[in-house]
């Protein structure tokens, strides 16, 4: 048979060190608050760059070269593939309107 509410049990090790930890980020984060505010384009482009940089398996300064790559990958003659099927639409549409 369950008990209701159940009775609590000490918290975990982890997830007072989770507690802990976000504490410690909330100080800091208080600790920069003025700085957060008067500044928050320089923020904003800081957070942006972060996140492209999570995002993209290369660094930064590669892209224009990766840039080229995959350009360069894209353009390349594909022989023995079909035909796009925007470029088949399009022509029976210049078909059918004669």
């Amino acid at each position: 048979m369950c008990k209701f509410p159940p009775a609590r049990t000490a918290a975990q090790p982890e997830q007072l060190d989770h507690a802990r930890q976000q504490r410690r980020l909330q100080r800091q984060l208080g600790r920069v608050h003025e700085q957060r505010v008067a500044e928050p384009w320089r923020v904003m482009t800081w957070v942006w760059r972060t996140i492209c940089a999570a995002l993209i398996p290369i660094a930064l300064r590669e892209v224009p070269r990766a840039l080229e790559r995959f350009l360069l990958h894209l353009a390349r003659q594909r022989t023995g593939y079909r035909e796009r099927r925007v470029a088949a639409f399009y022509r029976s549409l210049m078909v059918a309107a004669g």
